[in-house]
């Protein structure tokens, strides 16, 4: 068995790492990571909580390129990145926000936002009515 411990502030707090799943599952957080490499196709990996959030269904098994095309290609085409930046322009920054608007399989249009900045890349969904954005 492994241990699934981590520490806050310093290692003073030690945590268990289940609890940290049921604190992020209870606010609705799915956790993920997008791995790009020149030359590679590009990865989602992402939490069980972050595919329910995506509506992906439970029972499938999407291999990480799977996942990052299903999630690329409900990016509304006009909130796309510029095809003239690249991905070395955006990691070249000292900050840098994208918002789009994601189309949910089930829910219709929603409003994301991500970005980096000194604390790393965060990425924030919310809902959003058709035609108000």
């Amino acid at each position: 068995m492994t241990d699934r411990t981590m520490t806050l502030d310093g290692g003073k707090l030690p945590m268990q790492m289940d609890r940290v799943d049921e604190i992020l599952n209870s606010a609705e957080i799915g956790i993920y990571r997008i791995i790009l490499r020149k030359g590679e196709h590009p990865r989602l990996q992402g939490s069980a909580k972050l595919r329910e959030l995506l509506g992906v269904d439970k029972d499938c098994r999407f291999t990480e390129e799977e996942f990052y095309d299903y999630w690329y290609s409900r990016i509304a085409p006009a909130d796309v990145l510029s095809k003239g930046m690249s991905l070395d322009d955006i990691f070249d920054q000292d900050h840098f926000e994208n918002t789009y608007r994601w189309d949910h399989p089930t829910l219709g249009l929603r409003y994301a936002r991500c970005g980096i900045g000194e604390g790393g890349w965060h990425t924030r969904y919310g809902g959003l009515p058709p035609g108000l954005y």
